[in-house]
């Protein structure tokens, strides 16, 4: 039996584009010698594995693009990874919705090179307003895809394909259950992931009933992990 301990990366771990600071950087390692940490973020698993190695985590476990992919190691090969299957009538509906996106913005729009989300970046807070506008106008797009509107980008995702399933999946390949999960997160697709366990810790949550704690650093929630598996 061991304890697992779910971070997401931005605006938990790291503000949005900087680096983690370095006092979290040093209650990680200390969490570390008394749980498997897990990284949960809607960046892919490549870009994961980079984050978690110069962080010097061991062995750590990433969940990339909101639960589509799961890697163990940043070793290449890894030492597992799982991606999603999807149904061919999903996969088109993905490609059809990167399309429109990419037609109708042009290169005001960078697309984060994903396996299986669509993450369109807009360059400018104009271009951002256009895009919710098509978001808003044209709902057949979406169907069967569930859209999270973060900060600085769209990630659009299949339906059933979250956070939740991908930590399911983690704990489903250790063999252990959601009594030994903590989960950390401070957004609106952290809330599944965040509903899977009384040991849930919010950051800055805009709705704080998910988390039966919450903090505006993470570095008090991780302080008071480290006391609740002592």
């Amino acid at each position: 039996m061991q304890k697992i301990v779910v971070f997401d990366l931005d605006g938990t771990l790291a503000k949005v584009g900087q680096p983690t600071p370095h006092s979290v950087q040093v209650l990680l390692h200390q969490l570390q010698r008394k749980a498997r940490i897990v990284v949960c973020s809607g960046k892919p698993v490549y870009y994961l594995c980079g984050f978690c190695r110069q962080l010097g985590l061991v062995q750590p476990i990433m969940i990339g693009e909101n639960g589509a992919e799961v890697c163990i190691g940043y070793d290449l090969p890894p030492t597992t990874h799982i991606q999603v299957d999807l149904s061919i009538d999903v996969k088109r509906r993905l490609t059809a919705l990167h399309d429109f996106i990419s037609a109708e913005l042009g290169k005001n729009v960078w697309f984060q090179p994903n396996s299986v989300a669509v993450t369109p970046f807009p360059r400018d807070s104009k271009t951002f307003t256009r895009l919710d506008k098509l978001v808003a106008d044209n709902p057949p797009l979406l169907e069967g895809i569930v859209a999270y509107r973060q900060s600085d980008c769209y990630d659009f995702s299949p339906k059933g394909v979250d956070k939740r399933a991908g930590v399911q999946k983690v704990l489903d390949i250790l063999g252990e259950s959601a009594d030994n999960l903590f989960v950390v997160g401070d957004g609106v697709n952290d809330y599944c992931m965040l509903d899977m366990t009384a040991n849930s810790f919010g950051i800055n949550l805009a709705d704080p009933s998910h988390a039966q704690h919450n903090f505006k650093s993470v570095t008090k929630a991780i302080q008071m992990i480290l006391e609740m598996i002592e």
